[in-house]
Formats: structure tokens, C-alpha cells, sequence
């Protein structure tokens, strides 16, 4: 009796130990699968080189025929390796990512049941995750390429349509002054005085207009001086004209000399005084400028509650009060030029005002250095 349960227990051993390592080895090949397609070269998948390196691999685990159709990103594919007479079709998988990528995968083999079968079946299985993830990364590179490239041409637009209701309100402006016999003259001084900066605007829009062919502009360096370091900057001036440019009185408090771009702050400056002066036109705007910690800051009391739109939504895009003409961007598109220089621009309660800082203030600042600069 003992005898035949020591005999049962090591036939058992033996079944169990058979099927341990069977399994193992079956595991060892599934991994030797999924590394091959891990270390095939990257680029598109089912291209040339990628499919005589992957029909390699599936080969080596008895697929005879492999069969693929659709479009990826916008390129047709269709292709077959191996001879299809004799392989029967055992796997079909179809792979999507958006309405970029839509493709079916046909595999052949002549195993039916057991190890080879299983085995082709599970290298099937990995082949769809492995293409299913390019499909998802090259779809969401693409995504990405449009929405950044949706978003400078959503904000060109916007700088157009600013610019001509400038326009349209200089023109208002001319019509007025030229019934008066001096408004000629007057006239031309301040086409002299706001020429450099509408000269800047039409440059940036045509810079802007460039990159929608060409791609995205990179960021506005800081000016330099002939001796290689960073130009100062008077932001008291420099609000000054912006402000002329835009028919909005402002009083200036403080001054600050600031390294940062010319083309940053006025990017900014544009969107918050275009829309005073279409909110608030008659007000007279009190600018404070203070510098702290190597950042500048520059305050704009402004009546928040005047401009028809909740507070708290003043930076949401889209977001615009019910009798605005506006397409609720500018404060939006402001904020986040501020923030891809490492500055932010906020709002405040009390006083109501909209807070601006950005980076790069002169540490050396001296009343020679201020001659300079003017």
C-alpha cells in the first residue's frame, strides 16, 4: 500500500515537474518574442525594414503568412510576407488611433492546437500591442502638432482682428481732428509718435504669419548691447508709448529697467490696454512698476467689474460678458506669454488691478546706466 502511493507521488512529481518546465520554456519563448519586437529599430511600423525585421521574429515562431492593409497618418499600406497556399488564416486583428491610423493584420500558419499554435497565436497577440502603441504615440505627436499649431494661428487671428479695430478707432480719431484747422498737424505728430510701435505690431504679425508655414517662432530673446550684455529696458517709457498707441491715459509711478524682451512685455502690454481701451476708454489707468527679487512687476488699477465679465473668469479662455465684442482670448493669450518667460499675470481684488511680473531685472542699475538707456 505504501509502496503505491510512493510510486503515485513521484508519477505525480514527475507530471507536475513535465508541465512546470513546459510552461517555462513556453514563457522563455513569449519573452524571447516580445524583446525582439522591443529592440526592432524605431520608426513607422509595416515600413520596409521594420516588417524584414519583424517577419524574422515571427517566423522563428512558426507564422508563415502575414498580410496588412489601411492608412497610417495619412499614408496608404498594404503588403504580405510569406506564401499564403497551405498557411490558413488563424488571427485577424484590426487597429485604430483617432481617424488617423486604421489598419488590419491577417496571420497565417499550419499549426492547429498545441504548443505552435499557441505560441503564434500569443507573438499575434504581441505584434497588436506593440503596433497598436505606435499607432497611439505617432497619433498623439500629430494631435499635438495641431493643437500647438491651431493655437498660433488661433492667435494671429486675434492679433488681426485687434489691430483693425485699432485701425478703426484711429480712424474715428482722424475724422474728428481733421475738422479742426490744427488737427492736420497734431495729426502728424502722433502718426510719428505711435509709427515705431505699429511698425513692431505689423512685424510680429508678419513673423506670426510666417510660422504658420513654417512652424512656431521660438521665443523673443532679451536685446543685447554691443558689449554682449543684456540691453536695459525703461518700462516706464516703454508703457508710456504702448499707451499712446492705444489712445489710454495713463499715470506711471516708479520706474524699472528690465532685461527681458521688448517684444514680451509689449505682447502683453497690447492685450491689457487694448482692453481698457475698449472697456474704459475715458479712464485714466494708474501704472505702479516695482522690481523684486529679480523679477519686475507692473500693477494696472483698473476697474475689473466695468469690463462685463466675471472676475474670476477673466482668464478663461472663451470666457466674455454678455455685451462684449471680444473673443475672449486676449487676457488668456497675455497670461500665458507671461508664463512661458517664467512670469505670471494675475488679478486682484483690492485694489482691483491686474498684476504682471516677469523675470530679468538689472541688478546695476545707476543713474549713468539710466542715461544709457534712453
Amino acid at each position: 500500500m505504501f509502496e503505491a502511493l510512493a510510486l503515485l507521488s513521484i508519477l505525480v512529481g514527475l507530471v507536475l515537474g513535465a508541465t512546470a518546465w513546459y510552461w517555462a520554456r513556453y514563457a522563455q519563448r513569449l519573452r524571447w518574442v516580445h524583446t525582439q519586437l522591443q529592440h526592432i529599430a524605431p520608426g513607422q511600423p509595416l515600413a520596409s525594414q521594420w516588417t524584414a525585421d519583424l517577419w524574422h521574429v515571427l517566423r522563428a515562431v512558426g507564422i508563415q503568412w502575414l498580410h496588412w492593409r489601411g492608412e497610417w497618418c495619412g499614408r496608404p499600406l498594404e503588403g504580405t510576407w510569406g506564401e499564403r497556399p497551405g498557411a490558413h488564416e488563424r488571427w485577424r486583428a484590426d487597429i485604430a488611433a483617432g481617424v488617423d491610423v486604421a489598419l488590419t493584420l491577417h496571420a497565417g500558419w499550419r499549426a492547429r492546437g498545441g504548443e505552435q499554435d499557441w505560441l503564434a497565436r500569443a507573438a499575434c497577440e504581441l505584434l497588436q500591442l506593440h503596433v497598436q502603441a505606435a499607432a497611439s504615440a505617432d497619433v498623439a505627436r500629430l494631435d499635438g502638432a495641431l493643437r500647438q499649431r491651431s493655437h498660433h494661428a488661433l492667435q494671429w487671428m486675434h492679433d488681426v482682428r485687434n489691430l483693425l479695430q485699432w485701425l478703426r478707432w484711429q480712424c474715428d480719431d482722424w475724422s474728428a481732428q481733421a475738422a479742426d484747422p490744427g488737427g492736420c498737424t497734431r495729426l502728424c505728430h502722433d502718426l510719428a509718435d505711435i509709427a515705431p510701435m505699429l511698425r513692431q505690431r505689423c512685424e510680429r504679425l508678419m513673423r506670426a504669419g510666417d510660422a504658420q508655414s513654417h512652424g512656431p517662432a521660438p521665443h523673443p530673446r532679451a536685446q543685447t548691447s554691443a558689449d554682449g550684455t543684456a540691453a536695459l529696458l525703461d518700462l516706464a517709457e516703454l508703457v508710456q508709448r504702448a499707451a499712446r498707441f492705444h489712445g489710454v491715459a495713463v499715470q506711471v509711478e516708479g520706474r524699472v529697467f528690465s532685461t527681458q524682451g521688448a517684444e514680451v512685455w509689449l505682447g502683453i502690454l497690447d492685450e491689457l490696454l487694448h482692453n481698457t481701451r475698449r472697456h474704459t476708454p475715458t479712464q485714466t489707468v494708474r501704472v505702479r512698476l516695482e522690481h523684486n527679487l529679480g523679477a519686475a512687476t507692473l500693477t494696472l488699477e483698473l476697474p475689473l467689474a466695468a469690463w462685463g465679465c466675471d472676475p474670476t473668469l477673466l482668464f478663461v479662455p472663451f470666457a466674455r460678458g454678455p455685451d462684449s465684442a471680444g473673443w475672449g482670448l486676449g487676457l488668456y493669450l497675455a497670461r500665458r506669454l507671461a508664463r512661458s518667460h517664467g512670469g505670471d499675470l494675475t488679478a486682484q481684488d483690492s485694489p482691483p488691478a491686474l498684476r504682471l511680473y516677469l523675470p530679468g531685472v538689472s541688478k546695476n542699475w545707476t543713474p549713468d546706466s539710466e542715461s544709457a538707456a534712453l
